[in-house]
């Protein structure tokens, strides 16, 4: 199913350009529990990622480090981030610093790089959580002096 599904995306690249980017995902193909993801796809294919910060940590089961293993390598390829905490044992989407994600190695990696805050909403017409998580990120940027 890999060789199938590499074919399929060098089919999808070759007319979307740097249009079309691809998310890691919990699990499967496009996970970090997947030891062939970055070598075996990701490289070899120089795919343009969105790079779900939460999806890594929970498919790392809360790992800090292997998070930010994930990040390191995927770092030249991403082109865009999803900015949410976790537990780290499922997709729970919690604002900035309700969740178990060390927060301050992944801020100078934010830098220069678009990104939105992913947080599950209480009320879809309320964007509360996501402000909290934006202040949240601020104040531990300049706290770290990171700004």
């Amino acid at each position: 199913n890999r060789e199938r599904m590499i074919k399929e995306i060098q089919n999808i690249l070759a007319y979307s350009g740097d249009v079309f980017l691809w998310e890691n995902t919990v699990e499967g193909l496009f996970s970090g529990r997947n030891p062939e993801w970055f070598e075996k796809i990701v490289k070899p294919l120089n795919l343009p990622i969105i790079f779900d910060i939460s999806h890594s940590f929970i498919s790392h089961n809360g790992d800090n480090e292997k998070l930010m293993d994930d990040l390191e390598a995927l770092v030249p390829y991403i082109q865009y981030f999803h900015v949410v905490d976790s537990i780290g044992t499922e997709h729970d989407g919690l604002s900035l610093g309700k969740g178990k994600i060390n927060w301050g190695p992944i801020i100078p990696y934010l830098k220069g790089k678009p990104y939105i805050y992913e947080v599950l909403l209480e009320d879809m017409n309320d964007a509360e959580e996501m402000a909290i998580s934006h202040e949240y990120l601020q104040y531990l940027a300049k706290e770290l002096k990171l700004l």
